[in-house]
């Protein structure tokens, strides 16, 4: 395979957990926001927004990843690489938020400043903070799994979470059956 189609392959595979972990979240928060619109008759489906910010959000945490000082604290306790790591995807994803709707009115206007005074009046900020604040509840979540991976190694997650993993049940069975033998 060639160099860049291994990095596309490493890519590929390194937003398939977070793209997984952010499409649940981002569906929950959608399903919440339907159920309350339902009291005032609106219709919301809202699957393909999450979707797509799903696959946005992957995107950043994934290019973010990349950075050389992503990771600037290993060997301290896991709540500085967590808080940091948060920090960079809350502001990341604020900026990608933020520019999107920019983006957005930007086109309407032809201008930047008219599209800032649109912007300021047009979007319900409410809403925007609401979307952000419930982001950084996410990414501390996400960020804290990803550190206790890192910490603990992929067959101990999905033995603590998962149940016996196969390399610990081959060390299990045998001492279980002795303990039924000298019963």
């Amino acid at each position: 395979m060639s160099k860049f189609g291994q990095r596309v392959k490493h890519l590929v595979g390194g937003m398939i957990p977070p793209a997984l972990f952010f499409f649940l979240a981002f569906q929950l928060l959608a399903l919440t926001q339907a159920l309350m619109l339902r009291q005032y008759d609106i219709d919301a489906t809202i699957f393909v927004a999450g979707l797509v910010g799903a696959l946005v959000v992957a995107k950043v945490v994934v290019l973010a990843e990349m950075l050389p000082f992503i990771n600037r604290f290993p060997e301290r306790p896991l709540i500085w690489n967590i808080a940091w790591k948060t920090t960079i995807f809350f502001v990341a994803t604020f900026l990608g938020r933020y520019i999107e709707k920019l983006v957005h009115f930007y086109r309407e206007t032809g201008d930047i400043v008219s599209a800032h005074r649109e912007m300021a009046h047009a979007v319900i900020w409410s809403r925007f903070w609401l979307i952000q604040i419930w982001l950084m509840v996410l990414l501390l979540v996400f960020c804290t799994m990803g550190e206790l991976t890192r910490a603990l190694g992929r067959d101990r997650m999905r033995e603590l979470f998962f149940g016996i993993s196969g390399k610990a049940a081959a060390i299990r069975v045998p001492n279980a059956n002795k303990l039924s033998e000298e019963e």
